[in-house]
């Protein structure tokens, strides 16, 4: 248990921009008041994953109401918002309004940029479409991510993507 945590631990200790999906560099002409904001939002959004990940978050109320008021005006944020309520929305076996979350935060990472982000949503959906019975669209999702995947060089990813095309 001990090196499970400290595992854990270091997984939300990573304030690595690119670790969660976030662009310090985008909007740097923003006020000071916008940039607290936009601290504030990316720390709902560090709570809400480090929540889910111990299977502690079952009330998404907090991440919902960031979502909202985050609105357009952070787009790197609403997209890792977005993420993580895809994620908890499935672990809840919730997978209608979960593919709904997922196709937006998938969207925004590839606005953004985010291409291994944007796989890794890829993936996400394709998983959903084969729980709820739609195995073509599931393959179709799952090959876009993987020819993602390997444009990127995102190893790991291919791996994941290939174990989630070999349960079609």
């Amino acid at each position: 248990h001990r090196d499970g945590l400290q595992v854990l631990s270091s997984e939300f200790t990573d304030t690595d921009p690119r670790h969660l999906g976030v662009d310090e560099n985008a909007n740097s002409d923003l006020s000071d008041a916008s940039k607290s904001l936009k601290k504030t939002f990316l720390a709902i959004a560090m709570f809400s994953e480090a929540r889910h990940k111990v299977s502690y978050l079952h009330d998404s109320s907090l991440l919902s109401e960031a979502i909202t008021l985050v609105g357009t005006d952070f787009p790197d944020i609403l997209a890792r918002l977005l993420h993580i309520k895809a994620e908890i929305l499935e672990s809840q076996y919730h997978y209608a309004e979960s593919l709904s979350a997922w196709t937006e935060a998938c969207e925004l990472h590839h606005s953004l940029g985010y291409r291994k982000h944007e796989a890794f949503c890829l993936r996400s959906l394709g998983n959903i479409y084969l729980r709820i019975g739609e195995p073509q669209k599931a393959k179709d999702v799952l090959q876009t991510a993987l020819d993602l995947s390997r444009v990127i060089g995102a190893i790991p990813e291919q791996v994941w993507t290939l174990r989630s095309l070999g349960d079609l």
